[in-house]
């Protein structure tokens, strides 16, 4: 089986957090609502199911690809190539780690930011949810 990317761009991970955000993360007496930076914590270190890298590192996934509205989250996911095979199960990979993640208050929507396969990506994850009961 040959790789659709063999040599994909590999970015710097970003492991720096900022100290006081540490504490409060930390400190039980401080409300710690779910954000963008958590969001992005819980599946920043998902596989690539083409290559031995996070879908950070790969910059699949960042920070400003999170939108968080209420009890709403959208991720939006860049592939490596624009026409990745790789994209419905990228899409389920990371639907399924934040519905397993985040509280179930919450309603998590994953898009291809190239709109290819968002359908199939909707279809396989309700398919997966009722027969798996995730």
């Amino acid at each position: 089986m040959s790789l659709e990317n063999p040599t994909p761009k590999i970015y710097q991970q970003n492991v720096e957090i900022n100290e006081q955000r540490r504490r409060q993360e930390l400190d039980p007496n401080v409300a710690d609502p779910i954000d963008q930076q958590e969001i992005f914590d819980i599946i920043r270190s998902l596989k690539d199911p083409e290559h031995p890298l996070t879908l950070e590192q790969l910059h699949i996934v960042s920070i400003p690809d999170i939108e968080l509205q209420d009890n709403q989250v959208t991720i939006y996911f860049t592939p490596t190539i624009p026409h990745c095979s790789m994209a419905l199960m990228i899409g389920l990979t990371i639907s399924i780690q934040l519905n397993r993640c985040l509280p179930k208050r919450f309603k998590v929507k994953v898009q291809n930011s190239s709109l290819i396969n968002n359908y199939q990506i909707k279809r396989e994850c309700l398919q997966l949810w009722k027969t798996h009961q995730l």
